[in-house]
C-alpha cells in the first residue's frame, strides 16, 4: 500500500509541474501500481538543458500493463518508473546504476522513450550481456551486431 501511495504521490506532483494531458499523466501513474514486472531494454533521449538530446539505454524492470498500453499507444505521456536499473557497460559488463548514492530506481516521462524492447531473460549484474557466465559474450551480443551492421 505505501508503494502505492509513494507512486501516487510522485505522478501528481509532477502533473502540477507539467503542461501535458492529466488524463494521460493520471491513467500512467495509476499503471505504475503493483502488477506483473518485465524486462525491457529501452532508449531514451532526453532533452537537457542546453537544447541538446542525451541518450540513455537501460535495462529495467516495469509494469507489465504499462508497457502493454505505452506498446498499444494507449497511453503517450506521463512518467514511467524504471527499477532495478541496469546499464551495459564499455566492456559489455551488466551493471546497477545503484551506488552509495543514487538507488536503482528512476522516473522518465514516457514521451521520452524512443526505443523499448522485452527483454527474456533478467540482465545478470557482473556478466557479460548475452552470458550465462563470467566468460567474455559471444559474438552474438547487440554490440556484436551493431558493429557488424554499419
Amino acid at each position: 500500500m505505501r508503494l502505492n501511495i509513494k507512486y501516487l504521490a510522485i505522478g501528481m506532483a509532477l502533473l502540477s509541474l507539467s503542461a501535458c494531458k492529466p488524463g494521460h499523466e493520471i491513467e500512467a501513474a495509476r499503471e505504475m501500481q503493483d502488477g506483473k514486472k518485465i524486462w525491457v531494454f529501452a532508449q531514451l533521449n532526453v532533452p537537457e538543458e542546453n537544447n541538446e538530446i542525451e541518450d540513455y539505454y537501460y535495462f529495467a524492470q516495469i509494469n507489465e500493463s504499462l508497457y502493454e498500453k505505452i506498446k498499444n499507444h494507449r497511453i503517450e505521456q506521463g512518467f514511467i518508473v524504471f527499477q532495478n536499473v541496469r546499464y551495459w557497460s564499455k566492456n559489455d559488463e551488466i551493471k546497477s546504476v545503484a551506488d552509495e548514492i543514487y538507488s536503482d530506481e528512476m522516473l522518465f516521462r514516457i514521451e521520452d522513450i524512443r526505443k523499448i524492447d522485452l527483454v527474456k531473460n533478467e540482465p545478470r549484474i557482473g556478466f557479460r550481456y548475452g552470458s550465462t557466465t563470467k566468460e567474455p559474450a559471444k559474438a552474438n551480443t547487440i554490440a556484436a551486431k551493431k558493429k557488424t551492421d554499419s
